[in-house]
């Protein structure tokens, strides 16, 4: 019965009171939590010139793309209910437009040009073609995608904050 009496006043005594702000600076410095990537291999094709062999020239470019899905931490917003901590964020989103892996950059189906011969603008354009290709493929699952990077912001603010506060004290509102 002494031991149980002393851990109980040695537990209120030595309790820390866990802010707002200590909770909401401890989020912040993450910056972002990028909790979704998907990988999406494609095609573009560039063609420029209007005459065969003299000005018409082109060729294809195969790509590797990455698309990060996640949230950015600096919307979020935390309150606190009796002893339940409500932490407010908005869905999962692109955190940045595609990202073209330069390693995996293809070139097929050249066609040289005589008096067209420049390559530095199109190699330019192709990889921009390429990378607003990946940003409106109908093939890409975007609800997928977020949806999942949802998840995984939910399970990692629980990693980082339930030793904290305690692991039913947060609630995760996504707005």
């Amino acid at each position: 019965i002494g031991i149980l009496i002393y851990k109980k006043v040695d537990n209120v005594m030595n309790k820390k009171e866990v802010t707002l702000d200590y909770l909401t600076g401890k989020l912040e410095n993450i910056g972002e939590f990028a909790t979704q990537e998907v990988t999406y291999t494609s095609r573009v094709q560039i063609e420029k010139g209007s005459i065969p062999f003299i000005t018409q020239k082109g060729f294809t470019m195969e790509y590797n793309a990455t698309l990060k899905a996640g949230v950015e931490i600096e919307n979020l917003k935390i309150d606190k209910k009796g002893d339940k901590y409500i932490i407010s964020l908005p869905h999962a989103d692109f955190l940045d437009t595609a990202h073209i892996d330069p390693n995996s950059i293809k070139f097929i189906d050249e066609k040289k040009a005589v008096l067209n011969w420049n390559n530095k603008d199109d190699v330019a354009e192709a990889i921009a073609k390429a990378e607003k290709d990946v940003m409106e493929n109908p093939t890409v699952d975007k609800e997928m995608l977020f949806e999942r990077a949802d998840e995984n912001v939910e399970r990692l603010i629980h990693v980082f904050l339930d030793d904290l506060v305690g692991e039913d004290n947060i609630e995760i509102d996504f707005k």
